[in-house]
């Protein structure tokens, strides 16, 4: 009961004798201090899931990358921004390309791609915060496309079409290699 008084004064009030009054101050001070606790401590702790990294920033320069897990921040100054370290599919419904004797090629593609292990910073400061890099994937998917089919004629194209993909393939790994992508 001692905590519990600590929260009460005596006043002496005129004709009533004393009291016990609710000591304002104390009591606002008191639940200011635990509130700012509370903040401390439920705001340092974070959780990256599975398949996942996270990228902690501190008034907005990346301070480090984190694996799967529970981890501690401080509060207030740090941020936490999670990127997907999983397989995605960006889709080109239309990449077209001309061969060398001149004829049109069109196709649809879909491209699977991950942020490679160690680039979760690098793609979070050069690229995207948010690690949405489906638009740089298309953009260098046509380009490789492009590049590509004009080596070939259009017979060449259809006689070789494992040639063609893997060629393809490796010219957009090279291409995404900057962005710190894997396809």
């Amino acid at each position: 009961m001692k905590f519990i008084a600590r929260y009460f004064k005596t006043v002496n009030v005129q004709g009533y004798g004393t009291q016990e009054v609710p000591n304002i101050f104390l009591i606002a001070r008191d639940l200011l201090i635990l509130l700012v606790l509370m903040i401390a401590l439920f705001g340092s702790f974070y959780v990256v899931p599975e398949g996942s990294n996270a990228v902690v920033t501190r008034t907005g320069s990346v301070i480090s990358t984190e694996k799967p897990g529970l981890h501690f921040k401080a509060p207030i100054v740090d941020s936490v921004h999670k990127l997907n370290m999983r397989a995605q599919t960006a889709k080109l419904d239309k990449a077209e390309g001309g061969t060398r004797d001149m004829q049109n090629v069109a196709v649809g593609m879909v491209v699977r791609f991950s942020i490679r292990e160690g680039k979760a910073a690098h793609v979070f400061s050069n690229y995207a915060q948010d690690g949405d890099m489906d638009n740089f994937v298309m953009t260098a998917t046509a380009e490789s496309f492009k590049a590509v089919t004009a080596v070939y004629t259009a017979p060449q194209m259809i006689q070789k079409r494992n040639e063609v993909s893997q060629r393809v393939q490796a010219t957009l790994q090279a291409k995404v290699n900057q962005y710190g992508l894997q396809i």
